[in-house]
């Protein structure tokens, strides 16, 4: 199974005065759990940060597992236009469209995926595959038992208990 990884709102709160990657712990707790699950960047600070960057933010557990980054669909154009109609966010199902061309391009495009993210709208609606986070609270206890059903439902075992610590 592919984790297709967001960072704000996911692996810390999205506020500004917070601190940064407090739920990595606690995400890495739930990997160590799950042979066969391999991630991919999603989030925005892909942007700005190489890709050997990221794996050392998310330190050793979820930087081991690490196989890519999802590609920018023309995101500054897009962002651009959206801008000069006021919105200023990214068009609707953005993310989920750079997840789909990041499995097309890869060595399994028909591997089980799950998304780990804040922004419904990033994705289309009833997207099976999308763990939403609450925004101001990220990965919780529960967010890992949605992600024990998906790697279920991909076909793994837990190497131990996973999930809910």
């Amino acid at each position: 199974m592919i984790l297709f990884l967001d960072f704000d709102g996911v692996l810390h709160s999205s506020r500004a005065s917070e601190p940064l990657f407090v739920a990595v712990p606690r995400l890495a707790r739930w990997l160590d759990g799950w042979a066969g699950v391999d991630v991919v960047i999603s989030s925005s600070w892909r942007e700005i940060h190489p890709q050997h960057e990221l794996v050392e933010m998310l330190g050793p557990v979820i930087g081991g597992r690490v196989v890519g980054c999802t590609p920018m669909l023309a995101r500054a154009r897009m962002l651009a236009w959206d801008r000069s109609i006021g919105t200023g966010e990214a068009p609707a199902h953005l993310r989920q469209r750079e997840v789909l061309a990041w499995l097309a391009s890869s060595w399994q495009p028909r591997r089980p995926w799950v998304a780990l993210d804040d922004q419904a709208f990033l994705f289309k609606p009833g997207c099976g595959q999308l763990v939403l986070c609450k925004p101001h609270e990220g990965v919780t206890a529960a967010t890992l038992v949605k992600l024990d059903r998906h790697a279920r439902q991909a076909g793994l075992a837990p190497r131990r208990s996973a999930g809910t610590s």
